[in-house]
């Protein structure tokens, strides 16, 4: 292939940078093989580089080390793997990308599917820089891009390149079968069913909390509440295009409501409020129980923030559910996983034989992270995103449903090492209805801080030229309007450039 993209879309993380460095050592040329590996999470970065070193019985250091911000173990150069933020590798390419890839023979991007803003500009940068490397005649760098669920056809076609008839042909991929244990799932008529039939109405108290009563009430309904889809409903990515295109249209819709597409067809209509509801005394429950009809295995519980974390872990230590005590450290080592909370790195640490973990976490542990004696998996099935809201101009960090991909590497966690068990706290209605995969931030942040992100970080083009070139580009109409509004703000000069508000405004 004359173009210097080779794209595999690949399950195991730790292993594929080794496979390569390893196959280059085999072949003679393992000292002019040098990897960089990108992570979205620091914690991801730091954990993977310290098991991978673990796995070659070698300290950090010699041939693997990490990049995040503030912290840096970097590798002896001639035959390495460098393990790094996605921020990291994107403030380097935009700086200087000859000296970024400067010896490096492979960028291994990882867990590309979940398009955040700095994965989706690195993309950009690197499809650019690839082609700029082509045209000069230096050393190929080989891009490996990395997911257990992602649309393969949408990156295929992204980095397509020419063959030697001048044909554009998308990049080659490979999907390697995942070699996980098997692992039970277990939905919430089910699960209510389970808990009904084995402890008594004192001993489930806690399904009268106010949230967990009014959740079960949602969740029990749902069903009833599922109508047709009007057949003008757009896709996902063309929805929030026009969204950004029509205010007018926006305008009318009422901000508190959300069609949800089903994979039938079908869509439920929710109210934010209903989304927003977490069932703390249902989760407790649900923790408690699988301590009571098992002996061994941690316990990963996802849940959308820290208020949530916080309380469930509130409620495990001062009400011991179903008669369960918490504090008694000798049984269990209750760990909560969140990037503001200091020292996640005990969540992997190893516990007194008797004691089982029980792990309450955001969706930081839904990638990457690889706790390996996670047996039991309890999911809320929420998380928190950014979303814009056009008809009132507002950014906000909401409380929402996951997606099915969300929901099957959440799954994923239990059965990394032995069988599994996924205990889903919402019906398999609500899991029809939930969307295929996540919405990109592109397409549901607002244009116009996006477009103050792109020229605080430096990029030179233009933004319209910039976003033009995204793997799902924002309108082009809906790029003027923003920056349109952001001159009239002051925040960006007649040739956008920042300005002292701008940069303010940027930081915000």
């Amino acid at each position: 292939m004359r173009f210097g993209f080779r794209a595999f879309y690949l399950l195991f993380l730790a292993q594929v940078p080794q496979i390569l460095l390893e196959e280059a050592i085999k072949n003679g040329t393992g000292a002019n093989c040098n990897i960089i590996c990108t992570q979205p999470r620091r914690i991801a970065a730091t954990s993977v580089a310290a098991r991978v070193a673990v796995e070659r019985n070698e300290p950090l250091q010699k041939s693997i080390g990490y990049q995040v911000r503030f912290d840096a173990k970097l590798p002896i150069a001639g035959g390495s793997v460098t393990y790094c933020t996605t921020g990291i590798l994107l403030q380097q390419l935009r700086n200087s990308a000859d000296e970024a890839l400067d010896g490096i023979t492979h960028l291994v991007i990882d867990e590309v599917h979940e398009r955040d803003i700095l994965i989706d500009f690195l993309l950009i940068i690197l499809k650019r820089v690839m082609y700029d490397r082509m045209e000069r005649g230096l050393p190929e760098v080989k891009v490996v891009l990395m997911s257990a669920t992602m649309d393969t056809e949408l990156f295929a076609n992204y980095f397509q390149y020419k063959n030697a008839d001048g044909k554009h042909v998308p990049c080659p991929n490979l999907s390697v079968p995942g070699r996980t244990f098997p692992v039970k799932e277990v939905y919430l008529d089910e699960i209510q069913d389970t808990l009904q039939s084995t402890y008594s109405p004192h001993q489930l108290s806690s399904l009268r909390e106010e949230d967990t009563r009014l959740y079960l009430g949602v969740e029990h309904s749902i069903s009833r509440d599922v109508s047709r889809v009007p057949s003008r409903v757009p896709s996902r990515a063309a929805s929030a295009r026009g969204d950004m295109e029509d205010d007018a249209v926006d305008a009318t819709i009422n901000w508190k409501q959300e069609i949800k597409l089903g994979s039938d067809g079908q869509a439920i209509v929710s109210s934010e409020k209903e989304d927003a509801l977490v069932p703390i005394g249902l989760i407790a429950l649900t923790v408690a129980h699988i301590t009571r009809i098992s002996d061994d295995g941690a316990i990963l519980v996802f849940l959308p923030g820290l208020e949530e974390i916080q309380a469930v872990d509130e409620v495990l230590r001062t009400q011991t559910p179903l008669g369960v005590d918490f504090r008694d450290e000798s049984k269990f080592k209750l760990s909560m996983l969140h990037s503001s909370i200091p020292n996640q790195n005990e969540v992997f640490e190893d516990v007194p034989e008797g004691c089982r973990k029980v792990i309450l976490s955001t969706n930081i542990a839904e990638t990457s992270v690889t706790i390996p004696d996670v047996k039991y998996v309890v999911d809320s099935g929420k998380l928190r995103e950014k979303q814009y809201e056009q008809a009132r101009r507002i950014t906000q960090l909401v409380c929402t449903w996951i997606s099915k991909s969300n929901s099957k590497q959440r799954a994923g966690r239990a059965g990394r090492v032995q069988n599994g068990n996924y205990y889903a706290l919402f019906s398999k209605s609500r899991f029809d209805s939930l969307r295929g995969t996540g919405l990109p931030e592109m397409l549901r942040s607002d244009l116009q801080e996006i477009c103050l992100d792109i020229k605080a970080q430096g990029f030179k083009d233009s933004v319209a030229q910039f976003l033009s070139e995204a793997i799902e580009p924002p309108s082009r109409n809906a790029i003027e309007a923003s920056l349109t509004q952001l001159r009239l703000l002051g925040a960006l000069t007649e040739d956008e450039g920042l300005t002292s508000l701008g940069r303010v405004l940027a930081t915000m």
